[in-house]
């Protein structure tokens, strides 16, 4: 699935996606979920975060709202600005041979800059692994908060 905030460039390039059966477009199935506006924060160093909690966790109850994660056996979160050909991503997933009924998320990121999250332009879970986070959606908001 894809996040779009409406009215952004991001709707373009979704659009382009679509006229092309390219991203998740070419995927066995897809949904596009309207995203909301992040804020940034700055630290005491000057330096600014897009903190975008909040928008990801109402981006997730859309999709558990939906249910359609539940037809497939993974489930891939792509930013609409990322190149993403899912007949790849299906060799991978071949090639590592996962076990079935476990969950499972897919590292695209170097660990050393993820610091346990959620991060980057492509998120791979499997099904047992979505299911589990968006069970626990609320614990989410109150542990890391938003």
């Amino acid at each position: 699935f894809i996040a779009v905030l409406p009215g952004s460039p991001e709707e373009l390039l979704v659009n382009i996606a679509r006229e092309n059966n390219a991203s998740i477009f070419d995927c066995e199935g897809h949904s596009v979920y309207h995203s909301v506006p992040a804020q940034f924060k700055t630290w005491d160093t000057g330096d600014s975060t897009l903190v975008n909690t909040a928008a990801f966790l109402q981006v997730w109850q859309q999709v558990k709202n939906e249910g359609a994660y539940l037809d497939y056996d993974w489930t891939a979160k792509v930013d609409a600005d990322c190149v993403f050909m899912p007949h790849r991503l299906q060799g991978k997933i071949a090639y590592l041979k996962a076990p079935a009924n476990q969950a499972l998320y897919l590292h695209n990121t170097m660990t050393r800059f993820m610091d346990g999250a959620f991060l980057g332009a492509l998120e791979v879970t499997s099904k047992l692994a979505t299911t589990k986070y968006i069970d626990n959606l609320q614990a989410c908001t109150s542990t890391i908060g938003t």
